[in-house]
């Protein structure tokens, strides 16, 4: 899907252009990887539903006419959400440690 993988680049490489300034070793890497991951997986994905016509571009390329699937969506961003979040654990991309430039 266009939009994850989009999304899923820019977000790898917004967090390998902060690890540049840093001096991560792997180790220490790997203890602050998930909190890492996910606040800042959490603020872009609220970036990106800013807008209502961005919602309705994210309903529409991850074909989010049917959300049965998940966890009652209360309004249109929520959905959007959902989707987000939901598309990327099945990838896994953004969690893959091996992704990331940090100093080895």
């Amino acid at each position: 899907m266009g939009y994850i993988n989009d999304f899923e680049t820019d977000f790898i490489d917004m967090i390998n252009d902060e690890l540049e300034t840093e001096s991560l070793d792997r180790e220490h890497f790997e203890s602050v990887f998930d909190d890492c991951i996910n606040d800042y997986l959490h603020q872009e994905i609220d970036n990106a539903l800013m807008y209502y016509n961005d919602q309705i571009n994210i309903i529409k390329d991850l074909h989010l006419y049917d959300f049965s699937h998940l966890d009652n969506p209360q309004n249109l961003a929520e959905v959007c959400y959902m989707g987000i979040y939901d598309e990327l654990l099945n990838s896994g991309k953004v969690w893959d440690i091996d992704n990331y430039n940090y100093k080895k």
